[in-house]
């Protein structure tokens, strides 16, 4: 659940039904994935059936509410590349795993707030063990992202909110913006001082300005889990994962 950002290349269109299915595969394909998700099966045709209609007029093709699956907007989810902006560190991809393969088409079911859950530590499951999931949950629950989570959910737990952290990250006075940060990551893990606070997690509190140089990683971690601020009202009670096509 990051932020999607308006910068090229950073976001990635996935169909639901593979954009290359067709014929006899395609159309078990979409009964399959129609039964599950009324969105599909009221607004999505298979890409060869549609092309072998014939309309007497452009009323008549106005009039459709069935567009084929390769174009269809109820067949299509925006979602985050998964890159990071290192090089190392690029997490996942979605579709670019998935290929073609079948998927249980969560993200367009009524039950998805109930099936979709992210526990305390960060890890991303789906309720039933759903199995043609299992190589993507695998990649969102890369350790990076399990952390970035929990962070959150650590911090739902605190005074601040996610304004009060954005404040801080782009606050220009080095001692201020530094204080800041040490006292809410020792409130959101309740210790005393800043050196018992997990090393891993120590990271996201950068003792640098946003625009200066980075030293390590250190401003990177921090502006990474802001992308994630999706997760402070998850954890807080005030939001459930509506859509899978972001799902990290």
């Amino acid at each position: 659940m990051r932020w999607l950002s308006e910068e090229k290349g950073t976001v990635n269109y996935e169909h639901v039904i593979p954009c290359s299915l067709k014929g006899k595969r395609g159309q078990e394909e979409y009964a399959y994935y129609a039964e599950q998700a009324p969105a599909l099966r009221n607004f999505v045709e298979m890409a060869d059936v549609f092309a072998e209609r014939e309309f007497a007029s452009v009323d008549d093709l106005d009039r459709l509410e069935k567009m084929p699956h390769t174009i269809a907007l109820a067949n299509l989810l925006a979602a985050c590349n998964g890159k990071r902006n290192q090089e190392h560190s690029r997490g996942c991809c979605c579709n670019h795993s998935r290929s073609d393969d079948r998927i249980l088409p969560v993200m367009l079911m009524k039950d998805a707030v109930h099936r979709v859950q992210y526990d305390e530590n960060g890890i991303l499951s789906i309720v039933g063990g759903e199995v043609s999931w299992k190589k993507i949950i695998d990649e969102l629950n890369d350790k990076t992202l399990q952390e970035i989570r929990s962070i959150w959910y650590r911090i739902s737990r605190t005074t601040y909110r996610p304004e009060n952290i954005r404040a801080l990250y782009e606050e220009q006075d080095l001692l201020a913006r530094s204080r800041g940060l040490i006292e809410l990551f020792k409130q959101a893990y309740g210790k005393d001082n800043f050196r018992d606070i997990p090393q891993e997690v120590q990271r996201y509190a950068p003792l640098t300005r946003p625009d200066a140089p980075e030293e390590g990683e250190s401003n990177f971690y921090l502006s990474i889990l802001l992308a994630y601020d999706w997760f402070y009202d998850y954890y807080r009670g005030r939001k459930r994962p509506l859509s899978l096509g972001g799902m990290d």
